[in-house]
């Protein structure tokens, strides 16, 4: 029953607390949380209150709902069907959102909505419901970090298995990601803006405090993510047009031969180097592979974290790891040495046009022995970097759209807009 769901709804939501608010705060904006999108949502109005009040909504609460309707028809990498049936049961899913939202509405109240991914499966007719409803939806859209190769893989995925966005504007962090978007009709260019990645403030504020070194020689090494910045949808790889492979049966287009040599390298320097502290940070979702690969036995002086966001670990970095990661850029505007382990095989290269382009900006390193030697130089110098080259700030401009430590601002004025904007009264 719609009004049931509705005060599901209701019942759930919580106010967020990391974001203090000015006012009467009449207007209430709702927030489908994921990691990542939080942390940015919490950066754009660290240093200026909301005028308006900020709840989560867990996205499993929707999630529910679309199952009940669509079951396993559609999922977030394939949402577009040529199936009648399903198209029917979109619209009969759309038409309840809509009178869930009726309800929602009487019982409490909302200005906006805000996603983080137009992807989602679950949120895809409710944007469309929400529009209807005159409630404006927003996407402050997080998954922009890719090489130029991979996002034209993406392009071509759009448009064939995604379709339109049906909310009103997306936030994205850099101009690859809006062209693309735009090129692959998810919308129009009125509606695509780029503001940057917003949680890169703090690293930005982080490179110009006052430490001028770490306490302690500590490495990072954010663990290597087999698939991360390879064109997979949902276990499928796309390469040059070709038919989806895949993952269990086609060929191994993972980074797995990188992150075992990286490992090794690591894990042995560690054992060499009692008086050095790691912390290996896994990526929420795939630690439990991650923590595997490393095998049973670890060196005392490593700490293993599997979970969780690694920005506050930067703090107490003297030198970073990663591959693929925004970790790694957050790094560089930080001011940390950072190292990208670029030990791929002969029969590898074929990958290196999904790899990020930070030539300039990091270490890279071709052979174990680089790598090793890049670690003996960076543990012998603990002191914080401060100069921010024109490289550095290419490379942040260019991938994550933020070289000024500004885009918080950027963000909040998106969101602020959309909030208080005359929407359109209910059909």
């Amino acid at each position: 029953m719609p009004l049931l769901t509705a005060v599901a709804w209701r019942l759930s939501l919580k106010e967020m607390k990391n974001i203090s608010h000015k006012g009467p705060a009449a207007k209430k904006l709702i927030v489908l949380a994921k990691s990542g999108g939080i942390d940015d949502l919490e950066a754009a109005f660290t240093s200026t209150p909301a005028s308006f009040k900020i709840y989560i909504l867990t996205r499993g609460m929707v999630k529910r709902s679309c199952h009940h309707f669509l079951q396993n028809r559609v999922s977030d990498s394939q949402y577009l069907t040529a199936d009648k049936e399903t198209e029917a049961l979109k619209k009969e899913y759309r038409a309840y959102l809509y009178k869930v939202l009726k309800h929602f509405q009487w019982l409490f109240g909302c200005d906006a909505i805000l996603q983080f991914n137009f992807i989602y499966y679950a949120e895809r007719e409710l944007a469309a419901a929400s529009s209807e409803m005159g409630i404006t939806f927003l996407c402050s859209y997080k998954e922009c970090l890719r090489s130029s190769a991979f996002w034209y893989e993406t392009e071509d995925w759009y448009q064939k298995s995604i379709g339109p966005f049906q909310g009103w504007k997306i936030a994205v962090y850099n101009e690859q990601a809006r062209e693309s978007i735009i090129r692959a009709g998810i919308a129009a260019s009125w509606q695509v803006e780029t503001v940057g990645c917003a949680r890169l403030d703090f690293s930005h504020d982080m490179r110009n405090s006052h430490i001028e070194s770490t306490p302690r020689c500590t490495v990072l090494f954010f663990l290597i993510q087999e698939t991360a910045g390879l064109p997979y949808f949902d276990a499928f790889f796309r390469k040059d047009g070709e038919s989806l492979e895949e993952l269990e049966t086609g060929p191994h287009l993972t980074w797995r031969s990188v992150a075992k040599r990286t490992n090794t390298v690591l894990l042995r320097f560690a054992e060499d180097h009692p008086d050095v502290d790691f912390i290996f940070k896994g990526k929420t979702g795939y630690s439990a592979g991650q923590r595997e690969q490393l095998g049973k036995s670890l060196p005392k002086n490593i700490r293993v974290i599997s979970d969780g966001t690694g920005s506050h670990l930067l703090e107490k970095a003297s030198v970073v790891i990663g591959w693929n990661t925004t970790a790694i850029l957050e790094a560089v505007a930080v001011g940390r040495s950072t190292i990208i382990p670029m030990l791929l095989s002969d029969g590898e290269s074929f990958l290196k046009p999904y790899i990020l382009d930070l030539s300039g900006a990091v270490i890279q390193v071709t052979s174990p022995e680089e790598l090793e030697q890049a670690l003996i130089h960076a543990v012998k110098n603990r002191k914080i970097s401060r100069e921010f080259s024109e490289k550095h700030k290419h490379v942040l401009k260019k991938f994550l759209g933020n070289d000024d430590g500004r885009s918080g601002e950027r963000l909040r004025k998106f969101i602020e807009e959309a909030v208080y904007r005359e929407a359109p009264n209910a059909s």
